[in-house]
């Protein structure tokens, strides 16, 4: 897409937001409708199926689609997730942790320039991954009875002829 049709789509994302801000269009309606705007945001900028633009901002897609309450509900969940990736990180350090925490933070810093939820998208997957991941229980491992029970020595035994009165 040319710098032209950014000009006109997210001025455009702006003058949709503030038409209905709290609930928003639904999900990919602004580009699945056949109003007259919709029909010229595709021509203008080559689109032929509406299903494959996205204004590669999660936040403003997310706002667009879902409003405010699905901006918020969104948002709370990265916040949330965060610090408890974060805590898990503090807890737990562990290479499977810090991978996890790594990636999260990796895909909230690729809001800004591209879409990290979408249907079938890899990035999603991880999103959905790293949420999982920062709220999982990691098993214990299972404790000895006895730590280094491999170097006390065996209790003597008595001997069968011994243990008989005689």
């Amino acid at each position: 897409m040319s710098c032209s049709a950014f000009e006109v789509t997210y001025p455009s994302k702006s003058l949709r937001f503030s038409h209905k801000p709290l609930f928003g269009y639904g999900y990919q309606a602004i580009w699945m409708g056949d109003s007259s705007e919709t029909i010229g945001l595709k021509r203008l900028t080559g689109i032929a199926d509406g299903r494959t633009f996205n204004f590669h901002h999660t936040f403003r897609q997310v706002g667009v689609d879902t409003g405010l309450i699905g901006m918020a509900i969104f948002i709370t969940t990265l916040v949330v997730v965060g610090l408890r990736g974060f805590w898990q990180l503090l807890v737990n350090p562990t290479p499977a942790t810090s991978f996890f925490y790594a990636i999260f933070l990796l895909l909230v810093s690729r809001a800004f320039t591209d879409v990290i939820i979408g249907p079938f998208s890899i990035h999603t997957i991880l999103l959905y991954a790293c949420g999982v991941y920062a709220f999982w229980r990691p098993e214990m491992a299972a404790q000895q009875d006895r730590p280094f029970a491999w170097l006390s020595l065996p209790a003597p035994r008595s001997s069968p002829i011994e243990g008989r009165g005689a």
